[in-house]
């Protein structure tokens, strides 16, 4: 009984994580600013073009699809579909910044996620955690999100493209 009182409780604090994440993700879109750190190194894989962002105020870089529309705001970059009207579809790629007193530790048990995330890996010397989440809304959407602390910085890359995941996490890296 009480391991079902638990899953219950994940499942809600899951959902209500997402919940926030969609929120922000939303006002992320609307709130777009200039594009302006872009920089011009790209790659073919198959038939995809690949780019690398640079944001210099928030300490990283990241590769992303040329196609996408590159949306930002204070706290960090959403990269989403361009639905060839001069609108936004959905996004494909966020990356959040937000500066913590927690440690990683912390942060992954007060979302109930300390159980539940798929592996820890480091990047550029910083532990980083994956885990995945299943949305159901308008059919099936698995997300990937890595976290990582690098200081008092905490970096929330959340994936939607499950072919280019391992390629998208592995271009990412904190600028000197």
């Amino acid at each position: 009984m009480t391991e079902q009182k638990n899953s219950n409780l994940k499942k809600i604090i899951i959902t209500i994580f997402l919940i926030v994440f969609v929120f922000v993700m939303y006002f992320l879109m609307i709130h777009k600013a200039p594009v302006s750190n872009i920089i011009s190194t790209s790659t073919a894989t198959s038939t995809i073009t690949w780019s690398t962002y640079k944001n210099e105020d928030l300490g990283f870089q990241i590769d992303y699809q040329n196609e996408l529309v590159i949306t930002l705001n204070k706290n960090g970059v959403s990269f989403c579909e361009n639905n060839g009207d001069k609108t936004i579809g959905m996004w494909a790629i966020g990356v959040n910044v937000s500066t913590t007193t927690q440690n990683i530790t912390d942060i992954l048990k007060s979302h109930n996620l300390i159980d539940v995330f798929e592996k820890k890996f480091t990047i550029d010397g910083f532990d980083a955690y994956e885990y995945g989440i299943l949305m159901e809304k308008n059919g099936p959407v698995y997300t990937h999100t890595v976290l990582i602390m690098n200081g008092k910085k905490l970096f929330e890359i959340n994936i939607q493209d499950g072919q280019y995941n391992d390629q998208i996490i592995n271009s990412f890296h904190f600028l000197k």
